[in-house]
């Protein structure tokens, strides 16, 4: 398994409990290149607690919240990239934003939060199309 799965697997997994369904992170492509590995907040809890509890993200990391269509960074103390992203995974919106900020897409549907200069190093646009490996985003 990759390094990044592994530790994603330990700062998502956290102490759950034995009851709780294990949570796996999935890779997210543009253009058949994968860009990242990330967790799915789609549950009310997991939205709630989005990075807030985590570390810093390192390259190659992200989280995807859904739906979602604002988010902030108040109470964090590191920059994150985030795509704003349509039901069908075309980028609507794309931003860097440092700590004490929020951002919001009227017409997102789903938010992919990032380890700064993902945005730079992919070249990622307003306009393209991610997709998730294990099926659509809605």
């Amino acid at each position: 398994m990759i390094p990044a799965v592994n530790r994603m697997r330990s700062m998502f997994l956290g102490n759950i409990g034995e009851n709780a369904p294990p949570r796996i992170g999935i890779s997210i492509f543009r253009d058949g290149i994968p860009i990242v590995t990330a967790y799915e907040a789609h549950g009310f809890l997991a939205r709630l607690r989005g990075l807030h509890a985590y570390p810093e993200l390192v390259p190659g990391e992200a989280l995807v919240i859904r739906p979602c269509r604002a988010v902030h960074t108040f109470g964090m103390s590191y920059d994150i990239d985030v795509a704003f992203l349509t039901s069908t995974g075309e980028i609507e919106k794309l931003a860097c934003l440092s700590p004490r900020k929020w951002c919001c897409a009227a017409n997102a549907d789903v938010v992919v939060e990032m380890a700064t200069g993902t945005i730079n190093t992919h070249s990622l646009a307003v306009g393209q199309t991610l997709f998730k490996e294990n099926g659509t985003w809605r």
